[in-house]
């Protein structure tokens, strides 16, 4: 955008002020640009309107700056125009009272510094959006208003940078920018990794505050109780998915079954010598006759008897299943995204001005926000128990310049044992080399894998009591290793 000097009150506006300061309200109406040059005997003061106005700027946000200053956002739409202008004029247009006149309050002219506003969309057919903020004069006027139209949230580098300043900006910032997939939606998964946010439908035991988003959608229907809850297993025993009704509720498991299969088989009387016919068949069974003989009228005839083959009527295998193609299924437990104060916003911003667009809309956005995150159980489909006096190394397969990122390693409960419940989560623990030798567990990390050390005393790793805070030395096989990489 143009670089724009300093912007003049003119006559009207400092009237307008005057009669604010009186008790009159002063409302800011609308932003205008134009395409006109100021000439030598111009008196900015005098103006009462823009020399070439080209295009109407919606306000979009004003901020009482309470030293004498407002300042108005306005954003520049280039979907109205029909031909492009240079945009050196600048003005804020105001009146006094909801009846008033608008008038030109304050103008600026950036001269041979203007930006050409096409009237050409940038691309796929998205309108040119930019803003500008005008820092206005008011005094000390308290009774100001400013026409905003709300109708479309837009972001700008300079507004994401201010929101990143603030302590609490970022406080809610997982249900601001979800993924927009319901948590508790199933999937069909084409890979063998569930994305990240998911998990795979194998009946795992979750705790209902780790995952309360998840445990709010599903409850206990899956199985569980009190403080840990189960996702649906579609995986122990390769089970299809069926609608609920007819009789059937979400969560209800049914084994195998096939309909019915019937058939039936008949005789027609032989003759006097004891001749038989060919027996009838129908359905699964076939019929056979064998000529037993020929000694004597007594002894002349046929022996028949049926087989059965359900193969005659249907496919068959070692198991009942219609035509199928095998995939993941796969549960979002959780929307991946890292702690807010990990976020940098004015990242975000750049990303956005990167993309070509001034609109950041809510999907772009949220991708930009997303710091990428790599967890072993989730991206790896690593589900690793600890084991005494051993190292675990994990590969990650990330290819990581190691100076640029951060990484950790939890434990999380995976059976409850007392003091600890399925899904709690330990970030402070240590291994033990000696009855003295306390070893902090720091990942060794490397361009492709990460790797942590168990120690050899007593079970290897220890852990402070949540209630009482004493140390004790966990069951190994009641938690597995979480590793986490930020890259």
């Amino acid at each position: 955008m143009a670089k724009f000097p300093r912007i003049v009150l003119t006559k009207s506006g400092k009237n307008m002020i005057a009669s604010s300061q009186v008790g009159e309200k002063l409302i800011f109406t609308k932003v205008q640009m134009g395409d006109g040059i100021i000439g030598e005997a111009d008196e900015i003061q005098d103006f009462i309107a823009l020399k070439q106005p080209k295009l109407d700027l919606t306000i979009k946000k004003s901020e009482n700056k309470g030293n004498g200053q407002i300042e108005i956002v306005a954003v520049v739409d280039n979907s109205g125009l029909t031909s492009g202008f240079f945009g050196r004029e600048l003005g804020l247009f105001a009146k006094i009272g909801d009846l008033g006149e608008e008038k030109l309050y304050c103008y600026t002219n950036s001269g041979t510094q203007a930006d050409y506003i096409s009237a050409d969309p940038i691309e796929d057919g998205t309108p040119y959006k930019d803003f500008i903020a005008i820092d206005a004069v008011i005094g000390s006027s308290q009774n100001v208003t400013v026409v905003v139209d709300e109708s479309k949230i837009y972001v700008t580098e300079e507004r994401l940078e201010s929101h990143n300043e603030d302590p609490n900006a970022h406080e809610d910032l997982l249900e601001k920018l979800p993924s927009g997939v319901p948590t508790g939606t199933i999937i069909a998964w084409a890979g063998t990794t569930p994305p990240t946010g998911f998990m795979e439908c194998n009946g795992a035991s979750l705790s209902t505050t780790t995952y309360s988003g998840l445990f709010n959608a599903i409850g206990h229907t899956w199985g569980g109780s009190g403080n840990s809850f189960k996702i649906p297993d579609f995986v122990s025993a390769a089970r299809f998915l069926r609608s609920q009704g007819n009789g059937l509720s979400v969560g209800d498991v049914q084994e195998d079954a096939i309909r019915d299969i019937k058939g039936r088989v008949g005789a027609t009387p032989g003759n006097k010598r004891g001749n038989q016919p060919p027996p009838v068949a129908t359905g699964v069974f076939s019929a056979f006759a064998e000529f037993v003989g020929h000694s004597s009228a007594v002894n002349e005839g046929n022996s028949w008897g049926f087989d059965i083959d359900i193969s005659r009527v249907v496919p068959t295998a070692d198991e009942n299943r219609p035509k199928s193609a095998v995939v993941m299924y796969c549960i979002k437990v959780t929307d991946e995204y890292v702690n807010p104060e990990q976020v940098d916003m004015s990242e975000v911003s750049r990303g956005i001005a990167e993309l070509g667009v001034n609109k950041a809309n809510r999907t772009e956005i949220k991708e930009l926000a997303r710091t990428r995150l790599w967890r072993s159980d989730v991206n790896g489909g690593y589900d690793l128990m600890p084991v005494k006096n051993t190292p675990t190394i994990v590969e990650h397969n990330l290819n990581l310049d190691i100076e640029n990122v951060r990484c950790d390693v939890l434990l999380e409960c995976v059976a409850d044992n007392g003091t600890y419940v399925v899904g709690d989560v330990v970030r402070c623990f240590w291994t033990m080399s000696g009855a003295n030798n306390e070893l902090p567990l720091i990942p060794f990390l490397t361009a492709s894998t990460i790797q942590v050390n168990t120690g050899n005393h007593s079970n290897g790793v220890f852990v402070f009591n949540k209630s009482t805070g004493a140390a004790f030395a966990v069951t190994l096989t009641n938690w597995r290793y979480v590793f986490r990489i930020w890259y």
